[in-house]
């Protein structure tokens, strides 16, 4: 039999993985945006955009753009009143000469600060009657260029702001926002270390408390300020310096996949990206940089986002282009990209965001232009971008796949199809062929990579049987053989009647929209953070449901005691979720009504106390506006289905045994 590279391994996935991917695909367009505009919408937006913010402004629970235009001093919502249909509010000319960054200031009320840097003052925006902008509150301060809200314990909700020209950084303690008052100022910086960028605010050793990240360009170091105990005075520290490059902003993501956040910085004019990987405890190493595969000038910035599958999506700016990267996930050497061209420069905005509500980050930037420079480029990117051009598969550097821990010796044999074995060693390779190999550290994904393999080593057999006595195929070979099976066991099927996809759609109308969704706070107990000798994580949510219970306020709990790592930045308020989205979901808060709470729940991660806060309904697409749509998605599934029933033949008819304790389900037989 002929040795199987990876092409037939990521062949193999892509077939397994059809009904999944194609789902997604189904699922983004919406009757609101014409055939043309499916991947790249522009806004309506009359000017040269040169901040933008994005958020829920209307509360309909769609996502909406404050925009601001520098040369006429105006701000204007657009408002997306239905799926990716977008409507422009009034115009308001309140922002003054020159403004500069616009940011939410956290919290519940919806408060906007913008540096205006021409009227040497901070404002404080909010929304009129009318649907428009208008000024809440003004702060005098020279030259802001961008501010960023965080939270320290004994400093309620603070602002940081980074000076257009200079070196000092302020820090307004307990914020404000509709006085623009703050109980105590404090300005940083040091002289030799000129023009501090935008500040990052995450918590990089762990500790549960954010910490303010940011560079100054033109010393090329990067600095931390960390949360003063004991009411001192914050000071800024420098924790790495760049050997060359200008690095203007940073981004930051778990690149590695050890729950700690990594930190990625554009080295402009360098071509390449600084990876600065996190221990865990806020020590950072430099790691092998990410090249950027363009002949222009760049990376000038940078934005990062998960996308549905666990992969992380990264994108950077160049002069005349954006560069999509897909990581790995866990990661961070194992990935490609993707260069789209563009006639325009891209301006100052570049963000990821699930504008449309379908789990997959969209990219919305501006271009350096008036007409149309507003742009929305629809995911999910990687697999659109990716069939527009080859990726570049040049782009996977020193591959560093997780290790498959096991106490067996590599020959330990884990199943049998027919007479061939499928031992310890094949299966690692083909972890790290697949790409899969965060998969590997648990039980269900080991049942799914084992399954992939068994299927793999049945549509061997299958194929050996159609050889010639004595014969291999070659790799070519192979690959036409597998679409040979495809064609003549599990085609794409035609389209059933109109009452069939009808049927199909009632039974799925939340695939296509926005489902149903509630708002939760949250309390979160990890059994990763179980300490010999301590509380069990349940014992943990125990002890805070008796403190609920006696009286005390959810969110002061929740925020004193939840262990996910991201509420450090983002709080306990996780949004709005779907209802149905997850099946331990669902069950936790079948019944509840905004204001309830549930007792204690298990989860994927340990063991949660949530308290239910607003709902809304779901918000569907209609039938004749997603046909096409519904029919796309009824073949795939479809095809899925054929695909599985021959393979439980396959495996009927050459015999599949699972030896190994724990992983029975990865045979096909196995599967309904």
């Amino acid at each position: 039999m002929a040795k199987v590279d990876s092409r037939h391994v990521r062949l193999l996935l892509a077939m397994a993985a059809i009904s999944s991917s194609m789902t997604l695909a189904a699922m983004e367009a919406t009757p609101t945006v014409p055939q043309h505009a499916d991947l790249l919408q522009s806004l309506p937006a009359n000017y040269k955009v040169f901040a933008a913010v994005v958020d829920d402004i209307d509360g309909n629970g769609l996502l909406d753009i404050l925009t601001t235009d520098r040369t006429q001093g105006i701000t204007q919502v657009l408002y997306q009143k239905s799926l990716r249909k977008f409507e422009a509010g009034p115009e308001a000319k309140i922002l003054g000469f020159h403004p500069n960054g616009l940011t939410r200031f956290p919290g519940s009320e919806r408060r906007y600060v913008l540096s205006a840097e021409g009227d040497a003052a901070l404002k404080v925006l909010g929304l009129d009657e009318q649907g428009g902008i208008k000024e809440i509150a003004n702060r005098p301060h020279e030259g802001a260029f961008a501010s960023t809200g965080f939270n320290w314990p004994g400093w309620g909700t603070s602002l940081v702001v980074a000076p257009y020209e200079g070196s000092t950084l302020s820090l307004f303690r307990n914020f404000d926002p509709n006085t623009a008052q703050a109980e105590k100022e404090f300005n940083l910086g040091k002289s030799e270390h000129p023009v501090p960028g935008e500040v990052t605010v995450a918590d990089i050793n762990g500790d549960g408390i954010p910490e303010l990240l940011y560079t100054t360009r033109r010393s090329r170091t990067l600095w931390q300020i960390s949360y003063p105990n004991d009411n001192q005075t914050p000071q800024a520290v420098p924790i790495w310096k760049a050997p060359v490059g200008a690095p203007r902003h940073l981004v930051v993501a778990d690149i590695n996949g050890d729950k700690a956040l990594d930190i990625l910085l554009p080295l402009e004019s360098e071509r390449r990206i600084a990876v600065l990987i996190n221990d865990g405890k806020g020590h950072l190493a430099p790691g092998e940089e990410l090249p950027v595969p363009t002949n222009t000038w760049a990376p000038q910035r940078l934005a990062i986002s998960e996308n549905r599958d666990g992969s992380l999506l990264l994108v950077a700016t160049t002069e005349k282009s954006l560069v999509v990267y897909r990581i790995e996930k866990g990661n961070p050497y194992r990935f490609k990209t993707v260069e789209l061209p563009l006639e325009t420069p891209v301006n100052q905005v570049l963000l990821l965001r699930d504008m449309d509500g379908d789990g997959e980050p969209d990219l919305v930037f501006t271009l350096n232009r008036v007409k149309d420079s507003l742009q929305i480029l629809y995911g999910p990117l990687w697999q659109r971008l990716a069939k527009e051009q080859d990726p570049n598969s040049a782009g996977q550097l020193s591959p560093q796949p997780p290790k498959l821990e096991s106490a067996y010796e590599p020959s330990h044999v884990l199943a049998r199809v027919g007479d061939r074995e499928i031992t310890l060693e094949e299966f690692r390779k083909f972890t790290l062929q697949s790409g899969l190999g965060d998969e590997s550290r648990t039980q269900a994904g080991q049942t799914k990579l084992l399954r992939l393999l068994i299927a793999q080593k049945l549509f061997e057999k299958a194929i050996q049987m159609q050889q010639p006595a004595g014969e291999s195929p070659s790799p070519e070979t192979y690959t036409k053989a597998v679409q040979s099976l495809e064609e003549a066991h599990f085609p794409l099927p035609p389209l059933p009647d109109e009452s069939a996809l009808r049927v199909y759609y009632d039974a799925n109308k939340e695939e296509f929209g926005i489902p149903e969704t509630i708002r939760l706070i949250q309390i979160q107990f990890r059994n990763d953070r179980d300490q010999a000798g301590g509380p069990t994580a349940r014992q943990r949510a125990e002890r805070a449901l008796q403190r609920i219970e006696a009286g005390e306020d959810f969110m002061k709990v929740a925020q004193e005691l939840t262990e996910n790592p991201r509420a450090a930045e983002a709080g306990s308020d996780r949004g709005f979720v779907a209802r149905n989205a997850v099946a331990w979901l669902r069950d936790a808060v079948q019944g509840l009504q905004p204001g309830q709470r549930t007792s204690i729940v298990s989860s994927p991660t340990g063991y949660e106390i949530l308290l239910l806060t607003d709902a809304r309904p779901a918000l569907l697409a209609e039938y004749a506006a997603v046909k096409t749509k519904v029919g796309v998605r009824w073949q795939t599934e479809q095809q899925q289905q054929a695909r599985d029933r021959y393979i439980r033949a396959l495996a009927e008819q050459f015999g599949v045994t699972v030896l190994e304790k724990g992983l029975e389900n990865a045979n096909p037989t196995k599967q309904k």
